[in-house]
């Protein structure tokens, strides 16, 4: 078996090349009786294969002490740690500084070649460790997670692929079995999730929250919501209000209605939409005169305007949570995924789209 500290063949073939090129001498005729006498001496001992080539006088140009410089040249060659390291002798000769800037080559070349092999060994085990995340979410952190989303799949060679939906749609889907791996919804869902055993025990994380705004068509007159008894006169005067019928925001909203005390007047006004995405819409379009919706839904829709978030007196945040599948084909990964959106490094992206990052 070959000593691995001992160079090849294409080693000194790359060595004899590289001189060449960077010299302009005839370099490779001077290394061609080492090359030979090593391909004939593979078995050898390196202190025997240094003796021979001891003997060889590969600086025949040069002449002088040039037995000396092959051989602290090969000794250097042996140990690539001490390579770069002077070869010249005390009388300069020029054998010894070929043979110095050829083990200074072959080093470069080498470790070039290790750097590849190491690059080649992590890309192939991270492929074999990557994982497809099959995620169920709320809509608005969908614009967090274009980012997000991106940035873990480099860092880890996972795959995403989450479905986004409404609040309705989303109760739908848990309901009738849809296999995830991890869910990032609301706090009663993952609640009621982990009750069922559908989420493991251990793995609920706050990712984010959000502020209830209202909405108007856009460029229409923005009303006053500025103080409780504000917000209430609007809603009085209004003749029609979206909201999400199971949604956080939706189950909010008819209790604030109850808080203030004007249920019955906004009965008939009422336009429940099942989900987020749905509430704005009919804003957007004219046919409903305000919406009450978490912000983020009024922020993507083109065609809506916020009007500006609930009273601070009457404000209530939503929070997004997320929660590890119970019976998920990649659990580890999808805690790897809540651990980034939950990191110190994704808040300024839920910060810039509407949202903030909960702190653990």
């Amino acid at each position: 078996m070959r000593d691995p500290t001992f160079p090849s063949q294409s080693d000194f073939a790359m060595l004899g090349l590289a001189i060449a090129r960077e010299d302009g001498r005839n370099a490779l005729m001077a290394l061609a009786p080492a090359y030979r006498l090593f391909s004939t001496t593979r078995a050898w001992t390196h202190q025997h294969a240094r003796g021979r080539l001891a003997g060889v006088r590969i600086g025949a140009e040069s002449g002088g002490r040039s037995r000396q410089a092959a051989r602290l040249g090969w000794s250097k060659l042996q140990t690539f740690s001490k390579a770069t390291a002077e070869v010249v002798t005390s009388s300069g000769d020029e054998a010894g500084e070929l043979f110095r800037e050829g083990s200074m080559r072959m080093r470069s070349l080498l470790a070039v070649k290790i750097g590849i092999g190491v690059m080649l060994l992590v890309a192939q085990g991270r492929a074999a460790q990557a994982a497809e995340i099959k995620g169920l979410g709320v809509v608005p952190l969908k614009t967090s997670l274009d980012v997000l989303g991106p940035q873990f799949e480099r860092a880890t060679a996972h795959k995403l692929m989450i479905n986004y939906a409404g609040s309705s749609d989303l109760i739908r889907q848990f309901a009738a079995g849809e296999t995830f791996d991890v869910a990032l919804v609301w706090p009663a869902m993952i609640d009621r999730l982990l009750k069922e055993g559908k989420v493991a025990a251990g793995t609920r994380a706050d990712i984010a929250r959000v502020a209830i705004g209202v909405a108007v068509k856009k460029g229409a007159p923005k009303p006053d919501i500025g103080t409780a008894d504000a917000f209430k006169r609007t809603l009085l005067n209004v003749k029609s209000v979206s909201h999400s019928t199971e949604g956080a925001s939706g189950t909010y909203f008819k209790s604030l209605l109850e808080r203030l005390g004007i249920v019955a007047e906004m009965q008939p006004k009422l336009r429940p939409m099942a989900g987020g995405p749905l509430v704005v819409g009919p804003v957007a379009r004219g046919e409903v005169e305000l919406a009450v919706i978490t912000i983020p839904f009024i922020l993507v829709d083109p065609g809506a305007e916020l009007v500006g978030p609930l009273p601070q007196e009457l404000q209530q945040y939503v929070v997004y949570t997320a929660g590890v599948s119970a019976a998920a084909k990649q659990p580890d990964a999808a805690r790897a995924l809540i651990r980034h959106l939950t990191s110190a490094a994704a808040a300024s992206v839920i910060k810039s789209n509407g949202l903030e990052p909960v702190t653990p």
